[in-house]
């Protein structure tokens, strides 16, 4: 009886094993849930991401990640691969959390191979603007990609210096949890808008606008 159990149960793994396999987006990594998918939806991903990128996925790539979602949270986004394809680049971000990471959209048009590589430090935020729609009135969710942007070129490590990593905030840079999106304890605030840490965007921003007192007075 407890070797035919044994047997029936060997034949079960694979299958279960099989089963959390297509729980998991492709090229997801192993850990990250699914790679804040469900949580952005067919809005762009809403947080302040500064890193290193692990990834640019490719067409092929695009297209298992595509047909995933549409089966799953994109069920209203538009049935058309190729558009999906010819609008969006899919890059695989990481957050404060270590080996976890996102998948971030931002318009084909914005991406630049040369400079979104692993070795330049990233921002991405996401982009505001308004919904378009076909002739009949369904949404094409053109808002699904957001704003991205390299702070750091490949091998700048002075530049690199200069930004924090992690995830933060988007309306005040306070520094987030990846697991709950809550405000981390003791974590950083970076300046929305420079996206250095608040402390020295201030002493930079008080520095330019401090008169230079060589200057003769008037």
């Amino acid at each position: 009886m407890i070797p035919r159990l044994l047997l029936v149960l060997s034949l079960l793994l694979p299958c279960l094993g099989a089963a959390r396999a297509e729980d998991i987006p492709p090229n997801c990594p192993a850990g990250s849930g699914d790679c804040g998918l469900a949580e952005s939806g067919l809005d762009p991903y809403n947080v302040i991401l500064i890193g290193h990128p692990l990834k640019t996925l490719d067409d092929n790539e695009m297209r298992a990640l595509y047909k995933w979602a549409k089966a799953r949270m994109w069920k209203d986004f538009p049935d058309n691969e190729a558009d999906y394809l010819d609008r969006n680049r899919v890059m695989l971000m990481p957050t404060s959390a270590p080996g976890k990471y996102v998948f971030i959209h931002l318009a084909k048009v914005s991406h630049d191979p040369e400079f979104f590589v692993p070795a330049s430090l990233i921002r991405y935020t996401p982009r505001a603007m308004p919904e378009s729609y076909y002739p009949d009135g369904r949404p094409i969710h053109s808002v699904l990609a957001g704003c991205i942007a390299v702070l750091c070129t490949a091998g700048d490590a002075a530049c690199f210096r200069e930004y924090p990593t992690g995830m933060f905030r988007f309306n005040d840079g306070v520094e987030l949890d990846p697991a709950t999106k809550k405000p981390l304890p003791g974590g950083r605030i970076v300046d929305p808008v420079s996206l250095r840490e608040r402390g020295q965007a201030m002493r930079e921003r008080n520095s330019q606008n401090q008169p230079d007192e060589r200057k003769p007075k008037s």
